[in-house]
């Protein structure tokens, strides 16, 4: 599974611009999400809180999808655009989802098991990462770990929105111990199904997996029906 993760080290939380009712809100919203990247810029015209990006970073990143009309993520693309006006950065758009778009909503379990990848060229130099939202922090997280695998440095990551307790990327030390006294080697087998270690799981990535009774659902996910995701990753 070509999926690469980076230890997070002291990563800092997300740089979110606006709450889930303010985005969806706007008049432009909805043509944005159909795709009119125009309709995008207007949003991230209002949404964009310049004074939450302390950040100086010599490219931004934005998680684009090129699978159909609103596999794109224009609001993504328009949040990074916005932000280089507010920070003088460069937007890279030569990094592209590879992978095809997680269904909108999937069992988690599924989600999981179907971790987003990336490709393309990746200039040299500092960056920060930008998406339209986050459920559990998975797309970030391996656009950060393709970005710093294949020479770059990640030193943010921002957003319109957040779910509850997905704002923080990097898990907190206390989620990985509780799933390392729970589990213990059953977690070996996260590298195999997932792509990557326990310590490289997400805050929210941990939280759902302490949460389950045992990690069988991974090893056989058609065993159970789990909670629904239904935001962007």
């Amino acid at each position: 599974m070509p999926v690469s993760r980076t230890p997070w080290g002291e990563f800092p939380n997300l740089i979110v611009h606006a709450t889930p009712t303010a985005l969806q809100g706007h008049d432009a919203y909805a043509a944005a999400r159909a795709g009119d990247f125009r309709a995008a810029r207007a949003v991230a015209a209002t949404c964009t809180r310049p004074d939450v990006v302390p950040w100086r970073t010599d490219f931004i990143a934005p998680v684009l999808r090129l699978d159909g009309p609103e596999a794109w993520n224009p609001l993504a693309l328009a949040l990074a655009e916005r932000l280089a006006l507010l920070t003088g950065a460069k937007v890279v758009t030569s990094i592209t989802q590879t992978s095809r778009p997680r269904p909108a909503s999937p069992d988690v379990i599924e989600y999981l098991l179907q971790q987003p990848v990336f490709a393309g060229a990746v200039p040299r130099g500092t960056y920060l990462l930008v998406d339209e939202g986050v459920a559990l922090g998975s797309t970030l997280a391996n656009l950060r770990g393709y970005l710093e695998t294949h020479g770059g440095k990640v030193a943010a990551a921002s957003t319109f929105t957040a779910r509850l307790f997905a704002g923080r990327l990097r898990p907190e030390a206390s989620a990985l111990a509780s799933l390392q006294r729970r589990f213990g080697h059953e977690l070996d087998l996260l590298p195999e199904k997932l792509g990557f270690s326990c310590e490289n799981l997400t805050h929210k990535e941990a939280c759902f997996l302490q949460g389950l009774a045992s990690l069988q659902p991974l090893r056989d996910p058609m065993a159970a029906t789990h909670r629904v995701v239904r935001a962007a990753g």
